[in-house]
């Protein structure tokens, strides 16, 4: 048996196995069959707390994940851009571009700060306003 059929099989079963959960799951809709299905399909793939997670919180997660990231990048620039403005030697034109590098990723990082700040506080009031 080759990998190529190997793969073949499995992916198809995995596939197979997914829709055959959708279709089964889909007899509920909106938001609370949503949740109800992700608790579900969490609890049958063996996730211990797929019974504590619910909408908001995995979308407010992503949402930090991502915004994390974005700080990470911006720091990296201002690091970047501080190397260029201490490699310039003097020449005018290369210290401008270091310091307006190290300007722009300032506020690239403030807009994230803000960004998450915010985001945390409406995730916080969704997550309480659904909470019963």
């Amino acid at each position: 048996m080759s990998i190529k059929r190997l793969t073949s099989g499995v992916a198809g079963a995995i596939s197979g196995s997914l829709l055959y959960a959708s279709s089964v799951l889909a007899a509920e809709t909106g938001l609370s069959g949503s949740q109800t299905n992700l608790t579900t399909i969490g609890t049958n793939a063996g996730l211990s707390d797929a019974q504590s997670s619910n909408l908001p919180t995995l979308i407010g997660n992503i949402i930090n994940v991502i915004l994390g990231v974005l700080g990470i990048v911006f720091v990296v620039l201002v690091v970047y851009g501080g190397i260029q403005y201490m490699l310039a030697q003097g020449d005018p034109k290369k210290v401008e571009h270091g310091v307006a590098i190290i300007r722009q990723a300032i506020i690239g990082l403030v807009i994230t700060v803000a960004a998450y700040a915010i985001s945390n506080f409406v995730i916080d009031a969704l997550i309480t306003a659904t909470t019963v």
